[in-house]
């Protein structure tokens, strides 16, 4: 088996750890090979089980460094299984960057696109791992056949795009020794990304000497810390958070409340850190609470970074804030924008950015619209003259302003006064040389030069009158927008942060607000935090100033998914949660499901959670007592056994598949549409027919 190039094993660069070499994938700064990918063994015997407590933040962070690197190797390992599928293309040229094994790379258009079981197309990201050959792989015993050559790297940076060719710089784990032969029959193989663990990696501190904020890990590494007992200090002065106003309360049950009064009282702490644990069942609205805790939040002017352990979390816990906003949006809250057709898309970054790049843009954007207006409103009837020669100008009422809360207010300001102005017009039964006369008399003056007028009307001054606060508003707005220091994406992307009173994503995309310079966070909720695994909550959990987080999740529910079972044994997909929860840390209980019939949570409120969750009066109903078909297997719920299947990986998707199943879940679907539909159909013929 060749190599391309001519070093091997782990490369020359080693990153040390209290002593200890801490070899990692590409990506972490140190390389595996193709070899140690597809060793199972490689670090079997440096795998201890994590414990449950920690000397130290030393022993905590290191305890989780080689079954990270275990995982990542398992996954990757897993990619190699289906090679023949993955995306790939020809290198149309390749060259040694300016330091060594860091390589320019332009391919032709990628073939096998699909990705995520068919779900995205392709594009190439930082953190993408490929393996770069001198054929086109279609099974990893290709690797082994005489007069291959192969090497492992990933994506540093994408420099470009072009549609059928991509630039990218690569980092490699060997040195490629380039020839002109060479470069005509190179492929590049995608394997894998490893964003997140990298991520994770970079958190642990492994290899670097930057630290970020220790409070909150230092106080849950030990079952005797008071990180989760309530503030004596604060207990003692009284705080009463039953009198907050709590925006939609009669939705939520009482304990439902006292998890968000509490939350919102422990936030304000500034005594000690804590961290408190809401235990929610399936069904008892932990999403609902952590939307309501938000809203009221925002209401309190806190920045809060809200996390979720993948983006469809996100998107849900977004999606319901939104509603609550909307059932409220004749309250207090003005930091929340409302849209007509509450599209989350609006709530992006990206979308922001975009957005905020065309309002910067000198020409088109903001700056351009406000001094078209100005400069309409000052000589209102030459433009109108100029508009009946066919010559428009166009006036955008959708202007902004930002920075300050004094400008935000002036904008919002001069929208109303736009309104009014418009709506003055409207009402105004003055003949056209009667309005010319209006807007002559005030045409070039100064904005405030209402003296030494007298109107011949209340409804004239009113109209004059209009159009010069909307003159003096408009004049404000376009001395504070600053269109020199946004003149890139990242120092927009910088300051949406900076001002954002609300941030979702997820725990692994936490990691760039620790390079980012943001006012200190008030409070961190990690949403589904029983599904994340603990190095990877121990990511946002460091972000500068943070004092006070709130863990919602369940333990009972599924975990993490680990797919090394080296690593699975070492605990390497127990949350957080799940640990403290295990040292008998105190966590709220949500004990009302609203979800399930009462037959269905019997068995769970039994076996999992001993009882304590109690059915909500909706379950109850007759709603939840319909049988649409008869027959047992049309209750409530059923067990079928389904026998001759046999379970498959899926060539595309790695995941588990059994087409027996599938087939007997599509005969009850249609038996059960057939049975519906023709009720359905009857019940429209009697309606008719009476």
């Amino acid at each position: 088996m060749g190599t391309l190039g001519g070093r091997n094993g782990w490369g020359r660069k080693r990153r040390w750890w209290q002593g200890k070499a801490a070899p990692g994938p590409v990506g972490f700064g140190v390389f595996l090979s193709l070899e140690d990918i597809s060793n199972e063994d490689l670090y079997k015997h440096q795998i201890v089980k994590i414990p449950e407590t920690f000397q130290s933040v030393s022993h905590y962070m290191w305890s989780f460094v080689f079954p990270l690197l275990e995982e990542t190797r398992a996954e990757l390992c897993l990619s190699m299984e289906t090679i023949s599928n993955a995306p790939y293309s020809e290198i149309v040229s390749i060259e040694e960057a300016s330091s060594q094994e860091f390589y320019d790379i332009r391919v032709h258009c990628w073939k096998n696109e699909s990705i995520n079981g068919g779900k995205e197309i392709y594009k190439p990201m930082p953190y993408d791992v490929f393996i770069l050959s001198n054929i086109k792989l279609e099974t990893v015993s290709d690797l082994k056949r005489n007069g291959s050559l192969f090497n492992l790297c990933s994506i540093v940076k994408v420099e470009e795009d072009g549609g059928s060719t991509t630039d990218f710089k690569v980092r490699a784990s060997k040195h490629i020794e380039i020839s002109d032969g060479m470069k005509e029959s190179l492929f590049m193989i995608f394997l894998g990304n490893i964003t997140t663990n990298s991520r994770i990696w970079k958190s642990l501190h492994v290899g670097s000497l930057a630290t970020g904020n220790l409070t909150i890990i230092k106080d849950v590494l030990c079952p005797d810390s008071s990180v989760c007992d309530a503030c004596v200090l604060c207990s003692s002065e009284s705080r009463n958070t039953n009198n907050m106003c709590l925006d939609g309360a009669s939705e939520l049950n009482d304990l439902q409340i006292s998890a968000v009064l509490g939350s919102i009282s422990e936030m304000q702490c500034n005594h000690k850190c804590s961290v408190k644990l809401i235990w929610g069942p399936p069904g008892t609205g932990k999403t609902k609470i952590v939307s309501k805790l938000l809203w009221a939040v925002l209401g309190m002017k806190h920045k809060v970074l809200t996390c979720t352990s993948t983006h469809v979390a996100i998107w849900e816990v977004t999606s319901c804030l939104l509603k609550v906003a909307k059932k409220n949006k004749q309250g207090s809250r003005g930091t929340i924008p409302l849209y007509t057709n509450w599209e989350i898309f609006s709530f992006f970054l990206d979308y922001r950015v975009d957005r905020l790049v065309e309002c910067f843009d000198p020409s088109s954007g903001w700056l351009n619209l406000v001094a078209s207006m100005i400069d309409f409103l000052n000589y209102v009837v030459s433009h109108y003259h100029l508009y009946l020669e066919n010559e428009t100008t166009n006036v955008h009422e959708n202007m902004a302003s930002f920075i300050s809360r004094k400008e935000f207010e002036d904008m919002a300001t001069l929208l109303n006064e736009l309104e009014n102005f418009k709506k003055l017009l409207s009402e105004a039964s003055f003949v056209d040389k009667e309005l010319q006369e209006i807007f002559m008399q005030l045409e070039g003056n100064r904005l405030d030069s209402l003296q030494g007028w007298q109107c011949k009307s209340s409804l004239q001054f009113l109209i004059c009158e209009a159009r010069c606060e909307c003159l003096r508003l408009l004049k404000a707005v376009k001395d504070s927008i600053h269109i020199s220091y946004f003149h890139e994406k990242n120092l927009i992307r910088e300051f949406c942060l900076q001002n954002a009173s609300l941030i979702f994503c997820t725990a692994s995309s936490s990691f760039e607000l620790l390079s980012v310079q943001i006012q200190p966070l008030d409070l961190i909720i990690i949403d589904d935090a029983s599904q994340l695994k603990e190095c990877e909550s121990a990511i946002p959990l460091q972000l500068q100033g943070l004092k006070h987080a709130v863990l919602v999740g369940d333990e009972n529910q599924l975990p993490a998914m680990v797919k090394s079972k080296v690593s699975e044994a070492a605990g390497l997909g127990r949350s957080l949660f799940q640990r403290l929860s295990s040292l008998g840390i105190s966590k709220q209980l949500l004990e009302v499901q609203y979800r399930m019939h009462p037959s269905i949570s019997l068995f769970p409120n039994a076996e999992f959670y001993s009882g304590k969750m109690l059915d909500g009066p909706n379950v109850k109903t007759k709603a939840y007592e319909r049988q649409f078909l008869p027959g047992i297997m049309f209750g409530p719920f059923s067990f079928i056994n389904v026998t001759h299947g046999e379970e498959e990986v899926d060539d595309v998707s790695h995941s588990i598949k059994n087409m027996v199943e599938v087939g007997v879940v599509l005969q009850i679907v249609r038996r059960f549409y057939k049975g519906t539909f023709l009720k359905y159909c009857l019940s429209r013929f009697i309606f008719s027919a009476c």
